[in-house]
């Protein structure tokens, strides 16, 4: 998440469902996560969360193994060639997801994109949903139980180390013993950040 100038919800989530609609076609998932799925009235960025649909072929960044190309990379190429995007910086992560980010080019909003894998999209729903604030108690609350959220995304570990297979957001939030939490209620507020009366 970028900390510069802020943008409204409205703006956010309407490039947010340009981005999906751009590459709905060569995903196998893709959803709004971060602030904008938390409803946030002010935005500092748009979060997208992906499945890249795989064909096999030349390895390239977003692929997962040898002999496999992701489609998304190919659209975002002819995203950013016909000025609709300007590509920031790509990364790697751990257990298998990438971010790339970049700068809607007419509205200068920042877009992040986050690849992952169908085993650890509940998990990474959760923490690319944020807040930030949230996914700490969210991972203390794991802690509690023995368990260990990371909070990368790269997956739920039972009391014995080994990874919990889980398969909705919902799961995830049931394991660790907090149930579902609606995105918009996914904010810690401490006494600092309390509106003024």
């Amino acid at each position: 998440m970028s900390k510069g100038k802020r943008f409204s919800l409205g703006q956010g989530r309407g490039i947010g469902e340009g981005m999906m609609e751009a590459l709905v076609a060569v995903c196998e998932r893709i959803e709004i996560v971060g602030s904008v799925r938390r409803d946030r009235p002010f935005v500092h960025d748009v979060d997208l969360l992906l499945i890249p649909r795989m064909i096999e072929g030349e390895r390239t960044d977003l692929a997962e193994a040898p002999g496999m190309v992701s489609l998304v990379d190919a659209r975002l190429d002819e995203l950013v060639a016909v000025g609709r995007l300007r590509l920031e910086s790509r990364g790697a992560g751990a257990a298998g997801w990438k971010i790339r980010r970049y700068t809607h080019v007419k509205s200068g909003v920042p877009v992040d994109l986050y690849a992952t894998t169908p085993a650890l999209w509940p998990v990474q729903m959760v923490i690319r949903t944020g807040s930030a604030e949230h996914n700490v108690y969210l991972c203390q609350q794991a802690l509690a139980r023995g368990m260990r959220l990371h909070a990368g995304g790269e997956g739920l570990e039972g009391p014995g180390g080994e990874l919990v297979p889980v398969e909705t957001e919902k799961e995830v939030l049931d394991f660790i013993g907090v149930g579902w939490i609606e995105p918009s209620r996914r904010e810690i507020r401490t006494r600092y950040q309390e509106p003024r009366r």
